[in-house]
């Protein structure tokens, strides 16, 4: 899955929210989020995205399916 967010978020917010989702992994559980890519976006100061169709795996455009709302 990959998050979206509409508008520029501040520095701080950034990091609050990237450490939030670090977060989200419970213990003993099937991991949410990669938090090694986490870590590095952290220290990068960015998150990114690439959405790509080079092979027949990706059939499907991003779609929403649900928003942060419907997991808090």
């Amino acid at each position: 899955m990959h998050g979206y967010i509409k508008s520029e978020i501040t520095k701080p917010d950034f990091i609050d929210f990237m450490g939030r989702c670090l977060l989200m992994n419970m213990p003993n559980e099937a991991e949410l989020v990669d938090t090694r890519w986490i870590g590095h976006r952290i220290m990068a100061g960015y998150g990114s995205l690439r959405i790509s169709h080079n092979t027949q795996q990706y059939l499907l455009e991003p779609r929403l399916i649900g928003t942060i709302a419907d997991y808090i």
